[in-house]
């Protein structure tokens, strides 16, 4: 009897993405934060906000998405646009 292994794994093209160059001072930098909607992100965000404007005098800018959503490319663009970096937590 012969016995057939399958893998899972999708075969393809691996495509090499850049990394955007890390951001060392955060003072004074726009900081784009991506909310899902969970009540302890919020609650993580609101934090992080009031540490970074404390901290390093930085500006805040939220985007919202609906939970297991795809942000908005809207929403992705402006960011790409205004941020100097962006945190998108999921969480629950």
């Amino acid at each position: 009897m012969a016995l057939t292994i399958l893998s899972p794994l999708a075969e393809g093209e691996e495509a090499e993405e850049a990394l955007a160059s890390p951001v060392h001072d955060l003072n004074g930098k726009v900081i784009g934060f991506i909310d899902n909607g969970w009540w302890s992100l919020k609650v993580t965000l609101r934090k992080l906000q009031e540490l970074f404007e404390q901290r390093y005098n930085a500006e805040i800018i939220w985007k919202t998405k609906r939970a297991a959503t795809a942000s908005p490319e809207e929403a992705i663009q402006d960011l790409a646009d205004k941020a100097d970096m962006v945190i998108c937590g999921l969480a629950n």
